[in-house]
């Protein structure tokens, strides 16, 4: 899924997620997006909801992991 709001530095993300910066990405769901904003009542900026989508982020954290220290 190519998002709008990623296009201007598309080419950039591409060579830093084929790097060791990538390793163990995997891009999230719409739906694991959507929980994420819900149980901490927050809404993510479009392009990182698209950066999410399309690139992911380290499986180790993804959004599951990303405020894991919040109650």
């Amino acid at each position: 899924m190519e998002s709008i709001e990623l296009e201007p530095i598309r080419d950039l993300l591409v060579k830093a997620y084929d790097t060791t910066m990538g390793d163990g990405c995997t891009p999230e769901t719409q739906q694991s997006i959507e929980d994420f904003e819900q149980k901490y009542n927050v809404k993510l900026p479009t392009a990182y909801r698209a950066l999410l989508l399309e690139f992911g982020e380290r499986t180790e954290l993804g959004l599951s992991g990303f405020f894991g220290s919040i109650p």
